[in-house]
């Protein structure tokens, strides 16, 4: 199976994930690991809002944010429908 890019990037992430980060009292403490669908992509959920805006769809207004999700990069930030996004995501109020 050839490597994708969103594999790649999970296992980048769980590379540093895995380091260990000690304090000064000795103690240490591990990241814990993203969750996986059964097919192996990662499951996101929204972590902030980056920014707004408002477009046309079908001669409606719509305000879209952009999304910056958990277990990502700024890069891979979306656009979404703020009103889907609130109903896929209930308990996510930024």
């Amino acid at each position: 199976m050839a490597a994708t890019p969103e594999s790649v990037r999970v296992l980048r992430w769980r590379a540093k994930a895995c380091t260990s980060v000690c304090g000064e009292e000795g103690g240490c403490a591990t990241a814990q690991l993203p969750t996986l669908h059964y097919d192996g992509t990662l499951v996101k959920e929204p972590i902030s809002i980056v920014d707004r805006r408002m477009i046309k769809r079908n001669n409606k207004v719509v305000t879209e944010v952009l999304v910056h999700w958990s277990y990502s990069f700024p890069e891979d930030d979306t656009w979404e429908d703020r009103k889907e996004l609130q109903a896929k995501y209930p308990n996510f109020n930024p």
